[in-house]
């Protein structure tokens, strides 16, 4: 449970290829969280990622910069997932 707002650090991310996106997120202090989940609760003002946003509280993308860091493809695309992930209805 969160009850107040926290900032993070993206620690890293994991690619379903089967979808084509990301399903899975961990935060620097090692909570990990589904896409939709994070999304929702960045959404909410509960957590803040430096360098990423939510759309819609449905997925999180990069913010539109230069740094590699913030790049999810570049840097995660190889971590293909292992957790049964299935489509937003």
């Amino acid at each position: 449970m969160i009850i107040v707002g926290m900032r993070a650090r993206l620690r890293s991310a994991e690619y379903s290829k089967g979808l084509r996106r990301f399903a899975i997120f961990q935060l620097d202090d090692r909570r990990k969280f589904r896409a939709q989940e994070l999304a929702r609760l960045m959404k909410a003002g509960k957590i803040a990622v430096s360098g990423f946003h939510d759309v819609g509280g449905d997925y999180v993308r990069s913010d539109n910069d230069d740094s590699l860091a913030n790049n999810l493809l570049q840097s995660f695309k190889d971590n293909e997932t292992r957790e049964v992930v299935v489509k937003n209805l």
